[in-house]
């Protein structure tokens, strides 16, 4: 019973998330001629939004894990040797997370924001979505 209200906790606030980043764009329109603005506040929204919706589900998950008397065993454990842990996990992930703050970066310094004109390689395309390890671009056909 108390996993069910924790995931259901943690759906409810992802839900919610969800709905308030819809109303808050709402607000931009992307189709008037002078959008930079509204990219601005779209491009760092979307990214904004993905990493909140990460931190939600993995608190959710690990709360609902928590509530098992082994895995809290684990956990605790974990804890007590989190200084030696950390350092190989950071190690392992060490380029994974190099990409992911570039990306994040990337996202809220703008050098390129969405629906973005560019030329690559011969071809034009608009961009159509930032996330924090690639952007989507759409080419004319």
């Amino acid at each position: 019973m108390v996993v069910g209200i924790v995931v259901l906790i943690g759906w409810f606030l992802f839900i919610a998330l969800h709905v308030w980043m819809v109303a808050y764009l709402r607000r931009f329109k992307l189709d008037t001629e002078d959008n930079l603005l509204a990219r601005k506040h779209v491009t760092q929204s979307r990214i904004l939004e993905r990493i909140a919706k990460m931190l939600i589900v993995l608190v959710t998950l690990a709360v609902a894990l928590m509530t098992f008397e082994g895995v809290r065993q684990y956990g605790v454990s974990l804890l007590a040797s989190a200084g030696a842990a950390s350092l190989v996990v950071g190690l392992a992930l060490e380029p994974m997370l190099k990409n992911l703050i570039a990306g994040v970066q990337f996202a809220m310094t703008q050098p390129i924001r969405i629906d973005d004109a560019l030329l690559i390689e011969g071809e034009l395309g608009h961009v159509e979505e930032i996330t924090a390890s690639y952007v989507v671009i759409r080419l004319w056909d």
